[in-house]
Parts: structure tokens; sequence; C-alpha cells
């Protein structure tokens, strides 16, 4: 192999038969060993590379519309990434499959804890640690930023999203019979902790 710095700009300094596959924005579009090829169309797979273009513009307007829409009007915040076809490949048969991280959550539901006594307590402990322990500092979350997480997803589509969102936006007035009157946590102990 050449020196990629000396490379004329005409000349293909990687060998071709070391090139094992192509990605755009994350997504497969060429395997030589899966056979995907959404660049050339030589396996007649249908699907050409402006489609993929296309996808992942409609997955990104997507996410910023939802994300957007959910902030300004319920407290419902999308964050997180829906998936693109990385995550759902076609093999050479049109099936899809998953990769090893098919299975994984890409969204967290979570509460903001914003109780003054609650944010002034863990001040007040993030403060003794970083006496103690000098450098800790940078690894400390600013108060405002804390938060409960109670569950989380696995989103693959616009539509998964919007589907999550329109539920947690209804659990207020739904889930209020599931939820005893006021929910009060106690905690004990905790300057003890050395």
């Amino acid at each position: 192999w050449e020196d990629l710095a000396g490379v004329a700009p005409g000349v293909l300094a990687v060998p071709e038969h070391r090139i094992q596959y192509f990605t755009y924005r994350g997504v497969v579009v060429w395997d030589k060993t899966r056979r995907i090829d959404q660049v050339f169309g030589s396996t007649g797979g249908g699907k050409t590379m402006s489609d993929v273009i296309n996808a992942c513009e409609v997955l990104t307007l997507a996410d910023q519309e939802v994300s957007s829409a959910g902030a300004e009007d319920s407290g419902v915040e999308a964050v997180g990434g829906v998936s693109t076809s990385a995550e759902q490949e076609e093999s050479s048969n049109g099936e899809e499959h998953c990769t090893a991280d098919c299975g994984r959550p890409n969204y967290f539901v979570a509460v903001q804890v914003n109780s003054e006594s609650f944010t002034r307590s863990a001040r007040t402990v993030q403060e003794e640690l970083t006496r103690r322990i000098p450098g800790f500092g940078p690894y400390c979350l600013p108060v405002s930023s804390l938060h409960l997480t109670l569950v989380l997803l696995r989103l693959d589509s616009p539509s998964d999203l919007d589907t999550a969102c329109r539920v947690l936006r209804e659990f207020p007035q739904e889930g209020q019979r599931l939820l005893p009157p006021t929910l009060i946590l106690h905690f004990q102990g905790l300057n003890t902790c050395a």
C-alpha cells in the first residue's frame, strides 16, 4: 500500500479487493460478504442509494419534529434516536435481520428530580465528595440534570415514537387511578456514606 498523503487525486489508495462494506450515516449500503448493494444495484434488491438517503433524512426530520413538539406542549421529550436500517438490514433474500444491538434500548422515560430539598441535599453530597476526592468534580452531574429513569424502550420507527409519546401524554389521566394520591419517598442513612 502507498502512503495516503502521496496518492494522486484519481487513484484509489485502498485495493478494491480489500473493501468489505460502505456505510452512509451508519447505514450499511454495500457489503461484499452479505451481498447488500444499495449503491450500484448489482444484487437486484430494488433499493437505491437515493432511497437510503431519503429514509435517513425522513428519520432525522421525524426525530427533530417529535423532540420539539413533545418538549413544547406536555413536558414529554424524546431523547434517543430512531433506529435506521443499519440495525435492520436486508439479506439477499429480502428478509430483515437484526445486528448485534438491534434489541438494545434507544430511548428512556425519566422524571426530572426538581424537589428543592433533594437538589440541596444532592449538591451537599457532591460538594463533600469533591472535597474528599480531588478531581471528582467533573464526574458530578449538575443537579438540574438529575432524573429518575422509569423505563427503557426500544423504538424502531417514527410511528413507535409517536405511539410512545401519545401514551406518555395520556398517562397523567389514565395512570392516576393506578397511583396513590401522593408519592413521597423517604431516604435514611445517606449521611453515613463515607
